[in-house]
């Protein structure tokens, strides 16, 4: 969506798109490509795939010189490679990134699950130059979000979508125009997020169970969240047949009301999701 909005609007022209290689798919191993690979080609724009932008420096290098005549910005959206400082020195504030996350907060790779995780009331996004510090360029622009207390990552992430692609456009355009007011960022202000791993995902309920909630809304589409047997029993005071202890319980679908967490959907492994009631109704043996 960002880089579509960036080819339709007919002010800007687009030179060149580097995004991750095609990856093989399903049963049949099928290459496929991403949608950034995808637009690229179909509107005849010319298109690197990579693997490691540090691994294959030539490559990029030989790219950037093909397309960097005249050049006025290497625009960086959702990147998953780090860019190596030798090519930030040699185009000097040209490399300039989309961040969704009112920087200096939430600085690193996982800046949309932790305003869900903290229960924040605001987010936003950010278009910033890239330097070899992660997230710690000086601010192009910035852009309020507010957040509904029945937000999650996937809601969250819809509205970037949505918000984002317009906002990076505006925010370029100004720049060109010198219309932008740079500003450094406080370091003294930065906060940090971290890679999110599916141990993130794990719940033994002596949490906070407000926080739970919290956590299910940011995980619920990845990584996920599970507990096991001995802590749903813990949980809820009951005992439990037929299930292994050691095995991993899904937590699908949970509730937060009146200072109370409420499962209301699981799932065990092989089996589909089930609700609640019908989990105790089978599994269920009272204390």
């Amino acid at each position: 969506m960002f880089l579509q909005n960036l080819i339709q609007d007919k002010s800007f022209n687009v030179k060149g798109v580097v995004t991750k290689k095609a990856k093989k798919v399903g049963r049949g191993q099928k290459l496929v490509h991403n949608l950034n690979a995808q637009v690229g080609v179909k509107n005849n724009i010319s298109v690197l795939k990579t693997t490691s932008l540090k691994k294959n420096k030539q490559q990029f290098y030989t790219f950037l010189e093909e397309i960097g005549v005249n050049v006025d910005f290497f625009v960086v959206v959702s990147f998953a490679y780090f860019i190596p400082d030798e090519f930030l020195q040699k185009y000097k504030n040209k490399f300039i990134n989309y961040h969704p996350s009112l920087l200096p907060k939430y600085r690193g790779c996982s800046p949309i699950h932790a305003p869900i995780l903290h229960a924040d009331k605001e987010t936003g996004e950010s278009l910033i130059y890239l330097t070899n510090q992660m997230d710690a360029g000086d601010i192009i622009a910035q852009q309020k979000v507010q957040l509904k207390k029945q937000d999650t990552f996937e809601t969250l992430y819809n509205n970037f979508l949505t918000s984002g692609p317009n906002f990076l456009k505006n925010s370029i355009k100004s720049l060109i125009q010198g219309k932008a007011v740079i500003a450094k960022q406080d370091n003294n202000k930065a906060t940090f997020t971290k890679f999110i791993t599916k141990q993130d995902g794990y719940i033994n309920f002596k949490e906070d169970p407000f926080k739970i909630y919290c956590k299910f809304k940011a995980y619920k589409i990845s990584p996920t969240l599970h507990t096991f047997k001995s802590d749903l029993e813990s949980f809820l005071n009951i005992s439990l047949k037929n299930i292994n202890k050691e095995v991993k319980i899904k937590l699908v679908d949970l509730d937060f009301t009146k200072g109370k967490l409420v499962i209301t959907s699981l799932q065990l492994p092989n089996k589909a999701a089930i609700s609640f009631k019908d989990f105790l109704r089978s599994y269920k043996i009272s204390k």
